[in-house]
């Protein structure tokens, strides 16, 4: 019996032994993808182009290589896994495996153990050229000048043209704008002089940062440039931007539709010189400076807008010295997106203002003192403005009521946290925006009459580009159920404030969304593969301001789509094929498509299913 024993004994541990010492699993095989890539429309091999393999998901881990004289690419021993190819080269876009036009959605590339992925073709869009002349008012060419393609971006919640590439004229006038990605574009023009002895320079249209044209900063700036007298401009003439064709008015520019790799030729804009006028006016019941700031120079008021850098002698558009010796600012800017702003500063003892050189135009005039915003509508047609008048009044508090609807669910932060801003409506450029006091209950402090729109910071923040807006993980799933002042729906209809409310602002905060799940199909009832996907509010009216319901996707393989975490409403649902990224947030495109999306209802915690048509672009 102890033999036996014996006998399992060493058993059992030789066993365990041989267990211990065995070899671990092999990993798992290698994988490869290889490829070419090609010119758009044509079979055109492309050498010398650079190749990236990207892991999905991960932060670092990108392959690089180069195609080689055949257009060949080739990324030998790839862990398996799911991976997007990109590729670049000078003078085209930037190229994803699987896009059906250029910025379109690409499509991801799964390697299982040992899989061989062969013939991967990736398509480049070389970029398209716009060509024209300027010339001014002689009709002589204007070397110098300086030349913008622009498209359409959402700031402040206003269509602005932001620009993308500027050039500056050469000494016939000529101007090229190169690389450029198939779209619509806005140009601009306007003449700076570049002569040793010209005085020119550019006012920037947000006189309190500088020009972050690049960066998106809240306004876009636009140059109101002059000459020294010598060089045929009368005292009271500006240059200022021409838009294509002939237009001082960006909203009346006509768009040039550039398709993949073309060269337009004509783009030619004549720019002349604006007469410009003065306006002038005063600020009443202007609070005394603090101690100490008269007479010191950069000083601003406590309350006040922050003063602008003191301006170059001779740029138009400053009046006063704005902002210096503890002046409160004022501003004139333009009811017309792209328009030049002009920003001066109100004597502190009479409080009278000037500014000398105006461009004809809708303004709104207004100071910003102490949370409170006094404005007036100016219009400069055909003469000087005299008597404008911005008297300072108290402002109306608005206590706020913060609710949840229900019981939040345990992983949500306290809605205490919650921040409630004003922004009027229309939006004043640069105009800072108005978040409410802290305190219980919190409150929006000093308002002036007028109207506004109302957002919840970070669940319904106000749009800044033609992306949505990231709302951060923790508050994804909550939204703004309902906003009442009184019997008035503030949500939909906007905040108008006449006189001291009798109720708090009521803000219900809901976090039972809803779903939309379907298909995108074409005009033979067949999935489209990486249609883009948008969703909007279904009031026109509503688009730029609910950011809370405008949502992006795309479809997968199977022509598939789902977007969850929608707060209820009526949205209006589009599918769009070869568009531009960015387009369908431009108020005058979307507008000739209306009638192609789709209204769906979104319930709370339900999925609605949609089959939506999808509108190709030419």
């Amino acid at each position: 019996m102890k033999n036996i024993l014996s006998i399992l004994f060493l058993t059992v541990v030789v066993y365990g032994a041989a267990q211990q010492q065995a070899p671990p699993p092999p990993p798992p095989a290698s994988g490869g993808i290889e490829g070419f890539v090609v010119r758009f429309g044509t079979n055109e091999v492309l050498s010398k182009s650079s190749v990236e393999l990207v892991p999905v998901g991960a932060v670092s881990g990108s392959i690089p290589t180069t195609t080689e004289g055949d257009g060949r690419f080739y990324f030998p021993n790839i862990p398996p896994g799911t991976y997007r190819l990109y590729s670049r080269r000078d003078g085209f876009w930037v190229a994803e495996y699987g896009q059906r036009w250029v910025d379109g959605p690409g499509q991801a590339i799964t390697i299982a153990p040992g899989q061989q992925v062969r013939d991967i073709k990736v398509v480049m869009t070389p970029g398209g050229v716009i060509a024209g002349r300027i010339t001014g008012r002689d009709g002589l060419p204007l070397a110098g000048a300086r030349v913008r393609a622009m498209k359409p971006w959402i700031q402040e919640n206003q269509r602005q043209l932001r620009p993308v590439q500027e050039v500056v004229a050469n000494d016939l006038g000529e101007f090229r704008l190169i690389w450029l990605m198939p779209g619509r574009y806005y140009l601009s023009a306007t003449y700076i002089d570049y002569s040793p002895n010209g005085a020119a320079t550019q006012l920037v249209i947000d006189p309190d940062a500088t020009n972050g044209l690049a960066t998106g900063t809240r306004s876009v700036s636009r140059p109101v440039t002059s000459r020294p007298l010598g060089n045929g401009l009368e005292q009271d003439e500006v240059y200022t931007p021409i838009y294509f064709p002939s237009t001082l008015e960006s909203d009346r520019a006509l768009a040039i539709e550039l398709k993949q790799g073309e060269e337009y030729r004509g783009a030619d804009i004549t720019v002349n010189p604006v007469r410009t006028f003065h306006v002038r006016g005063v600020v009443n019941n202007l609070p005394p400076p603090p101690d100490g700031a008269a007479g010191r120079s950069g000083a601003g008021r406590a309350g006040a807008a922050p003063p602008a850098a003191p301006p170059p002698p001779g740029v138009p558009g400053f009046g006063g010295g704005g902002g210096r010796g503890g002046q409160t600012l004022v501003r004139l800017t333009p009811t017309s997106p792209n328009g030049s702003m002009y920003s001066t500063g109100a004597e502190a003892e009479t409080g009278k203002f000037e500014f000398p050189k105006v461009i004809a135009g809708s303004y709104v005039g207004y100071v910003f003192v102490d949370g409170l915003t006094v404005r007036t509508p100016v219009e400069v047609r055909n003469g000087d403005v005299d008597g404008l008048s911005l008297t300072i009044t108290s402002g109306i508090n608005i206590p706020i009521s913060l609710t949840f609807d229900g019981e939040p669910p345990k992983n949500l932060p306290q809605i205490r946290n919650l921040n409630v801003t004003l922004w009027r409506n229309p939006t004043l450029l640069s105009a800072p925006s108005m978040p409410a006091t802290a305190g219980d209950p919190p409150s929006l402090n000093n308002i002036a009459p007028g109207n506004y729109h109302v957002y919840v910071n970070p669940i319904m923040p106000p749009l800044q580009g033609a992306n949505p807006v990231n709302i951060a993980p923790q508050w994804q799933g909550a939204y703004v159920k309902s906003m009442r002042l009184g019997d008035v729906d503030v949500l939909t209809g906007g905040l108008r404030i006449e006189r001291q409310p009798d109720a708090p602002l009521s803000i219900v905060i809901g976090a039972n969304p809803g779903a939309v799940q379907g298909q995108v199909l074409n005009d033979r009832r067949e999935p489209v593969i990486g249609a883009v996907v948008t969703l909007f509010a279904n009031d026109p009216a509503d688009r730029l301001y609910r950011t809370d319901m405008y949502k992006v996707t795309s479809t997968d393989t199977a022509g598939r789509f789902q977007l969850l975490g929608l707060r209820p409403g009526d949205y209006r649902v589009f599918a769009w094929e070869n568009i531009e990224k960015g387009t369908w947030i431009d108020s005058t495109f979307l507008r000739q498509y209306e009638e192609r999306g789709v209204t769906i209802r979104i319930d709370e915690g339900q999925t609605q299913a949609a089959n939506i048509p999808v509108v190709t672009m030419p």
